[in-house]
């Protein structure tokens, strides 16, 4: 969190004007009513706390996938949502649960306009691999939007599990439960209320 704060305080900084354009009594000048000055720090903490609390990602819909080799096919690959993305982390769980199954989880990821696959998450965890964003460790982001099938016909999906100092990226057989420390990760704009942790 102390790169983060740095980050957040460097990019406050670089937005004020240089020394001698700053009157005297900052302080009250900043807590008095719109001003100049006032509008230029509004400014600069709005956009440092977005970059830095709000993770960002760019999706082409292009990219090159490698999947590992027990892959016998793909069955759907989410190509879209694709350009520049901000994110919001949801609750999987709903009313107090404790698990849902992995046909539950696929529904509502869908309903929930949360079913990001594979491209998605190598987007996350290229730009966000040390980042947990608050997150409690072992929170995991099923990526529904990719399902693939083993040989054997087992089907599995991808998703990104936050181990406490960095995230992974794992398979998981749909034969299995979704845990309370699941959450989905949707386009901000596909939200129809508040984001959770």
């Amino acid at each position: 969190m102390s790169r983060q704060f740095n980050e957040l305080v460097a990019s406050i900084v670089r937005a004020l004007p240089a020394p001698d354009e700053i009157v005297p009594h900052l302080a009250q000048v900043l807590i008095d009513g719109p001003s100049e000055l006032r509008a230029k720090f509004d400014a600069a903490l709005a956009r440092a706390v977005r970059e830095i609390f709000i993770p960002v990602i760019t999706v082409t819909g292009t990219e090159e996938l490698q999947f590992p080799d027990w892959i016998d096919r793909v069955e759907k690959d989410a190509v879209g949502p694709v350009g520049t993305l901000e994110l919001e982390f949801i609750e999987l769980l709903e009313n107090s649960r404790d698990s849902i199954s992995s046909d539950e989880m696929l529904s509502r990821a869908a309903s929930a306009r949360a079913d990001l696959g594979l491209r998605h998450g190598l987007a996350f965890i290229a730009k966000y691999r040390n980042e947990g964003f608050g997150l409690p460790t072992g929170t995991y982001i099923p990526l529904s939007g990719t399902v693939v099938v083993h040989a054997a016909g087992d089907r599995h999906v991808p998703y990104l599990s936050w181990g406490g100092r960095s995230w992974l990226l794992l398979w998981r057989w749909l034969a299995h439960d979704w845990l309370r420390l699941a959450r989905l990760v949707r386009p901000r704009s596909a939200s129809s209320g508040p984001s959770v942790k």
